[in-house]
């Protein structure tokens, strides 16, 4: 799928209010203190994103953030999943 149309699957969901997290997201999503607007910001306006392969997906993408944010979505059956969310406050610098 292009990058444009599953952004524009993503958006609607979010619009909607009906993207799905794994509990793997959902527990990364309320220790790192996000709000759903962190979680727009992050999703909408990437920094990069990389085709993924996933099970049972249509399609699958990582999205890279500012700094250290990281999310993995799937769209399956229609449904947008986020399935991990990666945030690290205070990156390891050497």
């Amino acid at each position: 799928m292009e990058k444009t149309l599953f952004l524009k699957k993503v958006e609607e969901a979010l619009d909607q209010q009906t993207l799905q997290m794994t509990e793997w997201a959902s527990h990364a999503f309320w220790k790192a203190g996000f709000t759903t607007e962190h979680l727009r910001q992050l999703l909408l306006h990437p920094r990069k994103m990389t085709e993924d392969q996933e099970d049972g997906c249509e399609a699958s993408y990582i999205i890279f953030g500012e700094k250290t944010k990281k999310a993995k979505v799937c769209i399956s059956g229609g449904q947008v999943i986020l399935v991990w969310l990666e945030y690290n406050k205070v990156p390891f610098i050497m």
